[in-house]
């Protein structure tokens, strides 16, 4: 189903400084306008008639009829109760952690103990973020993680990599034109890349020694896509670092074995 909201921020581009006007009256009271006409709608934003139905047609609608018909079915949807959200909100991240729970972290593990830098590359204030929250967990293991924190700071680092090397690359969309050139480069260095994204399927998953996708379902809310799964990267991260742990106490017993 169209919904408005989303009709006008498609098309704002298009839109008049009086279109705007309307637009964000609309916006403001969907129920007022649905109720009146368009003469009351015009003479509200001091335009004319046809002001308001050339701001339809740039919409896509048809004119004010569908307009009303739009705002009423929105409204409508608005006001209805998803009793099963939160279940399913709550089953979307039980189904991460049941996943990566039983997931082979192994290959990835040996591949951050083998590699002498581990570098992570983020922009955005969540990729920061969660960055940074994967270096304070190694620091407890003993390895740094160099935060790498923009083009240019990617620049300098690209240039102190070395085979072996691991760059954990956070995004949420996975495309990123920037890093698309540099794929290549990495590869030929013998540089490592652990991405962590939404989808597994994008520029960045595919470009990745290892990828972890947190994107297993997406909740709708009334039609509407309410949250990505973002936030969720942490699960696999803890479980990832959960599971290094445990890796290097087994290992570290059976050298102890070895030895006596």
């Amino acid at each position: 189903m169209k919904n408005i909201r989303d009709l006008i921020i498609n098309h704002y581009g298009e839109l008049t400084e009086s279109d705007r006007f309307v637009a964000k009256t609309i916006l403001n009271d969907p129920d007022a306008v649905y109720l009146n006409t368009i003469d009351d709608l015009a003479a509200f934003c001091s335009v004319s008639k046809s002001t308001i139905i050339r701001f339809t047609k740039k919409l896509g609608l048809e004119g004010f009829s569908e307009l009303k018909v739009l705002l009423k079915l929105n409204q409508k949807l608005s006001h209805e109760v998803d009793e099963d959200f939160i279940h399913r909100v709550c089953d979307s991240d039980i189904q991460v952690i049941n996943h990566y729970r039983n997931y082979n972290f192994t290959p990835i593990i040996k591949m951050l103990e083998q590699s002498p830098t581990i570098y992570a590359y983020g922009t955005g204030m969540f990729q920061k973020s969660f960055n940074k929250e994967l270096q304070r967990l190694f620091m407890h293991a003993d390895r740094w993680v160099r935060l790498i924190e923009g083009a240019g700071e990617f620049e300098v680092a690209l240039n102190s990599m070395k085979a072996g090397d691991t760059v954990v690359i956070v995004s949420s969309s996975g495309e990123n034109d920037y890093l698309e050139d540099k794929y290549d480069l990495l590869n030929l260095k013998g540089v490592h890349i652990l991405s962590f994204t939404n989808s597994a399927n994008n520029s960045l998953a595919y470009a990745s020694d290892y990828n972890i996708a947190t994107e297993l379902t997406k909740e709708r809310f009334h039609d509407q896509f309410y949250f990505d799964n973002i936030v969720t990267m942490y699960i696999p991260l803890k479980l990832l670092f959960a599971k290094y742990i445990n890796y290097q106490v087994i290992k570290h017993e059976g050298k102890q074995a070895s030895d006596s």
